[in-house]
């Protein structure tokens, strides 16, 4: 994205532009606007209508057309005509209807070329006299005037070959790809904007690569076409046309530019290799931008290739009193000189914070050096970029709700944010909402998603996965094993090929298992994942505290398998593990989820008293930041805890009483989660609790009809 900001306009030249076929409608318009009796004479036969509004909108859509061609250059006869309508409007649709038919007469005449000469010269006529029709100095007379002296320098063979054009434009054929070098620098200079902003172009990839191509044809030393070609090759995940396209452009970016731009084209290459999942690649590419910028004395460079070490490299310190990668690259940039790279600088100094278990004090302080410099500076990007880290921060310490607060700041910022951050953000919102239960807002927000990063952007694969990780969490809480399935197949389409998710569809194939009750076969994959431990991806700051927060949740998923199994010891030993590696990393909670299996553990070993502490220590974590599942469970549980602790005969009704209340809770909660399982134990319950109380039998006989319709659904 920092070499797309450079590439700006690369051409210094000040060529004529082209005529094109498209130019020569616009100029018979311009002739039209200027023959007032040509229009009158057309309105009185025509219907009647405001004809000078008309004529206004159609003069106003002419100097649109001039001043953004390279937008127009696909546009059709049909499509101008169609354009004619839309500016008049329903009013001054007459005029609308008066240019049309001047300008399919106009455009049937040109019988030769002859006749193109022959209209070049009488609109010599518009612009010159001491009282000229149209202004030489106004946009249109500006435009007359170039084109007149385009014309005049054309050969014959031109000539011939615009006639052509112009006959095919007419029977309304797609205009034929004649641009100047300056309206290609404008055109690709757009594609450049519209695909490294929002990933997205007009044209479809392979129509963007064949326009690129035909530019290489007419304006040979456009280099920009080959990075708009890399662009579009990124967008449609094809390497090969990516690095070839890139090798390309600096190839002739080289041999344009007095300025070496080799070190420049070595980190590019390793951001291409990053984004691939190529991690040795990547790195032989940045030291060998090391070794460039060293010989060119560049430090700028060095620092960008420092902080691309620090994001890919290993950054643990061999000894105590040796900083880290992210703290050279911290320390080495100077917030004066270029306060952008330092506030980078200081959110991957936070990244490597969070991936060393360092406690969140520091991380945050880190990231509040990256929000100040940010701020001061003016850096909308850079603070997207921090409230994207400081999102998934709060998330993973098990803070929803900052979480989400977080994403509507980045997302009221949206514009000046990468797209990447923007569609984790729609992503985290909606997952945020399928927590809770609220599965409408989920699907909206995952709509808008859809709306701003439509396939085939490389970033619909965030909302792609994320809308099956939902689908898949809400699908094992059903026990639909059909949609589960489903679920599965879309998310791992959507991260084949990324390195960081490689893992995460064989979890959920795991999660998927073990809830449909095929133990062995989940034993063995979770077996798998655990003895993985922290190898995948852990060199990476930005990913080492995913790998850490996955192997909690692997240690935590094989603790159910044991315990659905009956090995309540071995169960017992697994969460433990899970508990200690989360809280060790301050993953507050995934430490939380822990303590619920923990508890249910507990009560089945009869452990009702260490139940009932670990239940009132974790309890508030649950209430305020959990799952609207996680909430129902913890209900549950509570009415458990009181129904196994029950002592004295006398007290027996009074803590039944007392459970009910928590039972009730939780049936309203996990009703709203979908978690069809948890709620028929909880009618179980509710139907023992109320068989017990005198006078409650027929709320005990609409709790067992609602127990037995789920335990025959769950049973189907």
């Amino acid at each position: 994205k920092t070499l797309a900001r450079q590439i700006g306009t690369l051409s210094s030249a000040t060529m004529l532009a082209a005529v094109t076929a498209p130019k020569v409608a616009l100029l018979a318009l311009v002739e039209w606007l200027c023959d007032e009796e040509e229009q009158s004479q057309q309105f009185s036969a025509g219907a009647a209508g405001n004809d000078g509004d008309g004529s206004h909108q159609i003069s106003v859509l002419v100097v649109d057309h001039i001043q953004h061609a390279a937008r127009f250059v696909d546009e059709t006869f049909d499509a101008l005509c169609q354009s004619l309508h839309d500016a008049a409007g329903k009013v001054a649709n007459s005029a609308a209807d008066c240019a049309e038919r001047y300008l399919v007469a106009r455009l049937a005449t040109i019988e030769s070329p002859d006749y193109l000469f022959d209209m070049f010269d009488k609109l010599q006529l518009v612009v010159a006299g001491d009282a000229p029709l149209v202004s030489p100095e106004s946009l249109l007379g500006l435009f007359v005037r170039r084109m007149i002296l385009a014309f005049e320098e054309m050969s014959f063979a031109q000539v011939s070959q615009l006639f052509l054009d112009s006959q095919q434009y007419a029977a309304g054929q797609c205009p034929r790809d004649c641009l100047s070098r300056q309206e290609a620098d404008v055109h690709l200079k757009q594609q450049v904007d519209s695909l490294a902003g929002s990933g997205v172009s007009n044209l479809s990839p392979r129509a963007l690569h064949q326009r690129m191509k035909r530019l290489d044809e007419t304006n040979a030393d456009a280099s920009v076409s080959r990075y708009v070609r890399f662009l579009n090759a990124m967008r449609s995940l094809d390497f090969s046309d990516a690095i070839d396209s890139l090798h390309s452009f600096y190839d002739r970016h080289a041999a344009q530019q007095s300025a070496p731009v080799f070190a420049n084209a070595a980190l590019t290459l390793a951001s291409l290799h990053y984004h691939y999942g190529h991690w040795q690649d990547a790195l032989l590419a940045v030291h060998e931008a090391v070794r460039i910028a060293q010989e060119n004395g560049d430090a700028t460079c060095l620092q960008h290739a420092l902080g691309w070490l620090a994001r890919m490299g290993k950054s643990d310190a061999s000894s105590a009193g040796t900083k880290t990668l992210p703290h050279l690259f911290a320390t080495s940039t100077n917030p004066d000189e270029d306060p952008r790279l330092h506030a980078v600088a200081q959110l991957n100094l936070a990244r490597h914070h969070l991936g060393v278990a360092a406690l969140p004090t520091v991380v945050f302080r880190t990231l509040a050096a990256g929000f100040s410099l940010s701020t001061s500076q003016a850096l909308p990007g850079v603070m997207g970029m921090g409230y994207a880290l400081q999102a998934s921060l709060w998330e993973l310490y098990g803070h929803s709700d900052l979480s989400a607060l977080s994403v509507q700041l980045l997302l009221r910022d949206a514009d000046q944010c990468s797209r990447d951050d923007t569609c984790e953000a729609f992503c985290k919102l909606a997952n945020n909402f399928a927590r809770q239960g609220n599965f409408q807002m989920s699907n909206a927000v995952l709509k808008m998603a859809v709306e701003r990063f439509p396939l085939p952007s490389p970033t619909a694969r965030l909302w792609l996965a994320a809308a099956a990780q939902i689908e898949h969490n809400r699908a094992l809480l059903r026990n639909d094993w059909a949609s589960a399935d489903v679920a599965l197949q879309q998310l791992s389409a959507a991260c084949a090929g990324v390195h960081q998710a490689e893992t995460e569809p064989t979890f959920r194939r795991a999660q998927y298992l073990v809830a449909s009750g095929q133990l062995s076969r989940a034993t063995e994959i979770l077996q798998h994942l655990s003895a993985q431990g922290l190898g995948a991806g852990s060199d990476e700051p930005s990913t080492r505290s995913l790998a850490h927060i996955k192997h909690a949740t692997v240690l935590l998923e094989l603790a159910r398998v044991y315990q659905q199994s009956g090995a309540h010891t071995s169960a017992l030993t697994q969460v433990l593990q899970a508990m200690s590696h989360a809280h060790r990393h301050h993953f507050d909670g995934v430490e939380a989820s822990c303590a619920l299996l923990l508890v249910d553990i507990q009560l089945q070993l009869g452990l009702v008293q260490h139940a009932q502490r670990t239940l009132d220590r974790f309890m508030p974590q649950v209430l305020a930041h959990g799952s609207v599942h996680e909430q129902g469970k913890v209900h549950q549980l509570a009415g458990l805890c009181i129904l196994a602790g029950v002592s004295d005969q006398d007290d027996e009704l009074a803590c039944v009483q007392d459970a009910v209340g928590w039972f009730d809770q939780a049936t309203k909660l996990l009703a709203q989660a979908e978690a069809l399982r948890d709620l028929r134990d909880t009618r179980y319950a509710l139907v023992r609790c109320h068989t017990a109380l005198e006078g409650h039998e027929q709320l005990a006989a609409t709790h067992a009809r609602e127990f037995r319709r789920l335990d025959t659904l769950l049973g189907q």
